[in-house]
């Protein structure tokens, strides 16, 4: 125990509960570290003090098993935590709790009161024992941590986030001269990426697009990535703990956050579709908090799609997606993904009554970028790429990329793909996307397809590295979805030069333009069609070329979101 003696450190409560641990034959030591306190102050406010010294000296136990270390050097404390098993702090109150810290520093296991500052600190970083406990009671939570202890599943203080004083000092500084300097503080939301990142192609543009804004500061402003978090009922921000190193964000969840307070000129940017998180945090008046204290909110909107097509979509997730965006209206604004998905929210926010809008509601948008290697990629190749790489490139290999769901027009293809074999025409499809919903049914055809392995190929979870290699290797990219946010697959096709056939959909046009070979219709006649129509262009070289298709990287994404942004 390190602390002052005086009488809400607890010092009476551990000794008494230590004396009935000895008494049940419990061989463990308990050191104490402090002075005497109070000194020079009235008796009468300090009469507990001497009860607890006279303990202290008197005690059978002193010099065996208790230790009070009166006076000592810094020096010397660092030596008593490097040689201590646990520290034990039972204070009733305090402003902080530098030991706890101290104690991380040396990953030294913790006991601590279960009061608020301590939680702040250490999280779940710590063993508790209730704020009222009697000595028994602690002498309980003792005996629960030696059991776990000597299992080895202690909580481990080494996961408790803290700062040298070079940091804390830069902080106070910071904060004092925050106002002075007028520094717009950015919280960024990253919720789903933060706490499970599912990989799929919004994730992509979060880790990309906080990437790019970490990797390039700016004096004007702070990045300060958030994630939400509901806590004894409560929901807030807090900071998310992650950082970037050599161009890879990396992410430590297990450590303690601290809880996100937003002032006047701050802006929240809901990067991440977190509406799991954020429709019941707007319940609960998170965000008209925020936007009382002075701070402004905008959500990034990836599309409107299941308000457009809302039959590709679960009846749930088309009323969950309704929520969401009802949040989104009473915000201070909506940065869309493009101009097509501007003009789609401009519609749906034209059609809601006066009183559910956010006051001067603006909707601006930037377009994504589309380098992978700077968007956080994940590594690794599978052991026979190789060959699986030498079976698709034997003859002309059609990519596509994106979730399996209704509205990407995998059936219309692969059943054109079927035409196209049965007349002789040698192709291969190669299908990279995760199982998404309502295509259990698809899902077991390819499987079951007698064409699998041969020359058609499905990649239900791949990283972004074998991604690159198979755009490489690839003859041609098919978009076929009947709806999208943006069409990302488009813009790393052309990275690579790499010919596209979509469909003609207003998106597609706004980002191809005229680089891309567009078909129309639904049926699997009207595609096979457009694709011997597309071959026989390629053949004679007169097929539409990526080669000069303008596309952002993920940093002019980033600088375009940002201008975008800041001249709200």
């Amino acid at each position: 125990m390190v602390g002052t003696i005086e009488p809400r450190k607890g010092y009476l409560l551990a000794l008494e509960a230590f004396t009935r641990l000895w008494s049940a034959g419990e061989d463990i030591n308990l050191v104490i570290v402090g002075k005497e306190g109070w000194i020079g102050l009235p008796d009468e406010m300090r009469r507990t003090i001497p009860y607890i010294l006279e303990r202290l000296r008197s005690h059978p136990e002193r010099g065996k098993r208790l230790f009070w270390l009166e006076g000592i050097s810094d020096e010397y404390l660092e030596k008593v935590y490097a040689a201590s098993t646990c520290l034990l702090t039972a204070s009733e109150g305090e402003g902080f709790g530098l030991p706890l810290i101290e104690a991380a520093q040396h990953s030294l296991p913790i006991i601590a009161r279960d009061i608020p500052v301590f939680r702040e600190i250490a999280g779940e970083n710590a063993h508790y024992f209730p704020r009222g406990a009697d000595p028994a009671a602690l002498e309980r939570s003792i005996v629960a941590w030696l059991e776990i202890y000597r299992q080895g599943a202690h909580p481990q203080s080494r996961n408790i986030a803290w700062l040298t004083w070079s940091e804390c000092a830069k902080r106070i500084f910071s904060t004092i001269f925050q106002a002075e300097t007028k520094q717009a503080r950015i919280f960024v939301d990253i919720s789903v990426v933060y706490k499970h990142d599912f990989r799929t192609g919004i994730q992509r543009v979060v880790r990309a697009i906080l990437t790019a804004l970490l990797e390039n500061p700016e004096d004007s402003f702070e990045i300060v990535p958030v994630y939400l978090a509901c806590e004894s009922t409560i929901w807030h921000y807090k900071a998310a703990n992650i950082s970037l190193c050599n161009g890879e964000l990396l992410a430590e969840p297990g450590k303690v956050s601290r809880e996100i307070d937003l002032a006047a000129g701050d802006i929240l940017l809901c990067l991440d579709l977190a509406g799991g998180y954020v429709v019941p945090a707007s319940q609960q008046g998170l965000y008209s908090r925020i936007q009382k204290k002075g701070a402004a909110v905008y959500f990034v909107v990836y599309d409107l799609l299941p308000v457009r097509l809302p039959e590709y979509f679960a009846e749930a997730d088309v009323a969950g997606y309704l929520d969401w965006l009802g949040v989104t209206a009473e915000s201070d604004g909506v940065l869309c993904i493009s101009q097509a998905v501007a003009a789609d929210y401009r519609r749906w926010f034209e059609m809601l009554p006066c009183v559910m809008r956010g006051k001067e509601f603006r909707i601006s948008c930037f377009h994504l970028g589309a380098d992978i290697v700077n968007s956080s990629p994940t590594h690794g190749l599978p052991d026979n790429w190789k060959d699986q790489m030498h079976s698709m490139s034997r003859q002309p290999c059609f990519l596509m990329v994106g979730t399996i769901e209704p509205r990407k027009g995998y059936g219309q293809v692969l059943s054109a793909f079927e035409m196209l074999w049965a007349a002789g025409t040698e192709l291969t499809l190669v299908i990279v996307g995760k199982k998404g919903w309502m295509m259990s049914g698809f899902h077991e055809k390819l499987h079951a397809h007698p064409e699998f392995g041969k020359r058609l190929f499905w990649f239900d979870g791949i990283s972004d590295e074998y991604l690159e290699k198979l755009y490489a290797a690839s003859t041609c990219l098919i978009a076929a979805s009947e709806g999208e946010g943006f069409g990302l697959p488009l813009i790393e096709a052309a990275q690579h030069k790499l010919p596209i056939i979509a469909r003609d959909i207003p998106v597609f046009r706004e980002v191809a333009g005229d680089h891309a070979y567009y078909f129309t219709g639904p049926t699997a006649e009207d595609l096979a069609r457009a694709i011997a129509d597309w071959l026989q262009l390629h053949e004679e070289g007169q097929h539409p070329t990526s080669d000069s298709m303008p596309w952002l990287t993920w940093k002019e994404s980033a600088e375009q979101l940002k201008h975008e942004l800041l001249d709200f």
